[in-house]
């Protein structure tokens, strides 16, 4: 790049992109220089390269996923540092952090699941999600839980998905992927013949995850459901 004398203004990327490849023409020896389309075509090259660069989100996980907001907003959330791992809960040792977590599943939904039981059954976790009523996975990222998924007995053949969610800042490593392969494991395991569960609207991402996995359509198992909520089974 040649030095040019003069006062020194700061200068855009695009400024500085078109200065650079007019240097470059000019630097091409006489009767080699390209024609002038030529070089305004390489200038339009240069722009529309400079403002992708600038545009263009760092971490392609949130594209995959859908996360863009209407806006298309650029921003991402820093990706965590360890990698969380999958494993069963133990009581008592990861009731309130399992607790805390769907709590704040439930406030993300914005929904009221009295009509489910839900404070009943977060008065009786431990009891309600161990064998051989029921399982809790996590995903363990050491201080805190990425996220976590159930297992809840019907009956001796039909066993319910519950409560599979993954923090925002924990999306994009495939963990809810991972949570339902463990529970689908350990529901085969158990004896179960299918999986059932129910998905509202607000999961609708989720729902592309338990149809790629199998699950189909099929009858409500409970009365008065949200409207919008989907009644999904894998036959195992």
């Amino acid at each position: 790049m040649r030095a040019h004398s003069g006062e020194q203004r700061a200068i855009t990327p695009i400024a500085y992109e078109k200065l650079r490849v007019r240097e470059e023409v000019e630097d091409i020896p006489r009767g080699h220089k390209p024609h002038a389309t030529a070089r305004a075509q390489t200038f339009k090259t240069a722009r529309r390269r400079t403002r992708y660069a600038a545009c263009r989100t760092v971490d392609p996980d949130i594209q995959r996923e859908g996360n863009m907001t209407a806006s298309t907003t650029f921003t991402t959330t820093e990706r965590p540092r360890v990698l969380p791992q999958i494993r069963a809960a133990v009581f008592p040792g990861d009731t309130a952090r399992l607790v805390e977590i769907i709590r704040e599943y439930v406030k993300w939904l914005d929904m009221d699941l009295s009509y489910r039981g839900f404070e009943d059954e977060m008065q009786a976790f431990e009891q309600t999600y161990a064998l051989p009523s029921g399982i809790f996975f996590i995903a363990d990222a050491g201080e805190e839980l990425a996220g976590c998924g159930g297992l809840l007995r019907h009956s001796d053949e039909v066993a319910e998905v519950k409560r599979l969610y993954v923090r925002p800042a924990y999306r994009g490593l495939a963990l809810g992927e991972k949570l339902m392969a463990e529970v689908i494991d350990k529901a085969k395991a158990l004896g179960f013949r299918k999986l059932v569960l129910d998905s509202v609207p607000q999961t609708a991402f989720a729902q592309h995850l338990y149809e790629r996995l199998g699950f189909r359509e099929t009858a409500p198992y409970y009365a008065h459901p949200v409207a919008g909520t989907r009644f999904l089974e894998l036959v195992l």
